[in-house]
């Protein structure tokens, strides 16, 4: 059983200790940050704007009742806001700045301290995943 899981496990070891493997995903990580982050900008800037301009139009409606405020303008600012909300989220679970409680996990032992770090990672990803399915 040892033998096997050494055999399917080389190629991940061999990826692992690749300069040139680490230096591609190194790049690939810093583009998806990128691509996350400016996402959650536009999509925040997006909304805002649908928002200020459906705002104005039903001030201006109320002078002149020909004047129609945006009909999709609030769908489309929540899905701007929802999808901002996700893509933050991702990018800052890649920052590594999510709400924690360290000052507990900083008390255990150093391999609880890792499980349960490696634990509250998995759950974020499983959430993010969750609302991004439902989203």
């Amino acid at each position: 059983m040892k033998r096997v899981l050494r055999f399917l496990g080389a190629p991940f070891v061999w990826a692992h200790l690749n300069p040139s493997v680490q230096r591609f995903f190194k790049v690939l990580d810093t583009i998806i940050a990128q691509i996350n982050k400016n996402i959650a900008v536009l999509g925040l800037v997006a909304g805002v704007v649908i928002v200020a301009i459906n705002v104005c139009l039903r001030f201006v409606s109320s002078f002149y009742p020909s004047v129609h405020s945006l009909a999709w303008g609030e769908e489309v600012s929540s899905y701007c806001f929802i999808w901002s909300a996700l893509f933050g989220s991702a990018y800052g679970f890649r920052k590594g700045v999510h709400i924690s409680v360290m000052v507990l996990v900083e008390k255990f032992p150093p391999k609880w301290a890792k499980a349960s770090v490696l634990l509250s990672h998995i759950l974020s990803a499983l959430f993010l995943a969750f609302m991004a399915w439902a989203g």
